[in-house]
């Protein structure tokens, strides 16, 4: 049996997607922060880090 099967394709893929999300959500909240001074993307750096 392969890990993090479900038998079911949709929600293995749903899974798959909430076990990266965290993750890419992470490092675009650093990409956002220390890419650029613009107030903008300060404010959405903030937002991407909330919900990490």
């Amino acid at each position: 049996e392969r890990w993090g099967s479900t038998g079911s394709t949709a929600l293995t893929l749903l899974s798959n997607i909430f076990y990266i999300l965290p993750y890419f959500l992470f490092y675009l909240g650093l990409g956002f922060r220390y890419g650029s001074y613009n107030e903008d993307l300060l404010t959405t750096a903030r937002f991407a880090e909330y919900f990490d």
